[in-house]
């Protein structure tokens, strides 16, 4: 059986798997790259053939494993050194001729004022001049970040964020994500050198709370704890300085900057459907919240 036509570097995170599973509903033969095998066993019960590889590798060793490969979807690892390893996986692309390179990015790549502005902004300059055919996927926050704080809103009927309940900030589906990363990977020659911003609904904290609430027939509250103490949260799984660039991202959320309200047709024009609405995503992944 044949898988050397696209193959997915990041593919056991969110965007990765789940575009993984989205080619393989399709019957389309994808490999999934992986550090760790044994983390993947879903992947390859979805039909996903399975190599070990790391964005981390050097130029030579990574653009070896890549060379017989048409397609490659680079989702950039949320690490504080995304930008090294985005980089390098470009590099190694270019080395092995890929054919078309897709790569996730964020709209904040366009303010250039926060470092992970300036860090995606960077990829998307790189890729442009790498002399590739490419693509580029900017992602909003994703709306199965609330998962993040399942835990909490089932023992304390309650979640925490950085900035007011009722600022609004666009989101995302990632099985959203997938069908459009899925349509472009199926058939890039549509769209050679494109940037597309996939969302979904304008959501904020206490639309979270409000839905869960009605379904959970509990009160679910949202509680604003700052800026201070969401990072003293966060620097227990994350480097301070990479936490910091992340306090950036919300202190844009916050001040409701163009990058962090934009809402465009994308999906609808790369799947022909309409986007997951925040209430039917919510209403869907209830069993986790009770």
């Amino acid at each position: 059986m044949e898988y050397k036509d696209i193959i997915v570097l990041g593919s056991t995170g969110k965007v990765g798997s789940a575009t993984i599973k989205a080619l393989a509903q399709d019957n389309i033969k994808v490999t999934a790259g992986c550090r760790d095998i044994k983390k993947a066993k879903e992947l390859e019960q979805a039909g996903a053939h399975l190599i070990q590889v790391d964005m981390n590798l050097s130029n030579q060793k990574l653009s070896k494993i890549l060379f017989d490969y048409k397609k490659v979807f680079i989702v950039t690892p949320g690490s504080a050194n995304h930008l090294e390893l985005t980089l390098n996986a470009i590099n190694a692309c270019k080395e092995a001729n890929i054919r078309y390179v897709l790569v996730v990015s964020i709209p904040v790549a366009d303010n250039q004022s926060i470092q992970l502005g300036r860090d995606f902004a960077e990829i998307e300059q790189y890729l442009k001049n790498s002399s590739l055919n490419y693509g580029i996927i900017r992602l909003p926050s994703f709306l199965d970040n609330i998962l993040n704080q399942a835990f909490p809103i089932k023992s304390n009927n309650s979640f925490s964020g950085p900035f007011d309940g009722n600022i609004k900030f666009s989101s995302v589906a990632v099985n959203d994500i997938a069908q459009a990363a899925s349509k472009i990977l199926q058939n890039p020659q549509k769209h050679l050198n494109k940037t597309y911003t996939i969302t979904g609904d304008l959501i904020s904290f206490n639309d979270y709370a409000q839905e869960l609430t009605k379904l959970l027939k509990k009160e679910i509250k949202y509680l604003n704890v700052g800026f201070e103490s969401t990072k003293q949260n966060m620097i227990q799984y994350l480097p301070e300085s990479y936490a910091n660039s992340v306090l950036e991202f919300f202190m844009l959320q916050e001040k409701e900057d163009p990058t962090q309200t934009i809402i465009t047709n994308d999906f609808n024009f790369l799947t022909g459907k309409m986007h997951q609405a925040s209430s039917v995503w919510i209403q869907q992944n209830l069993k986790y919240f009770q």
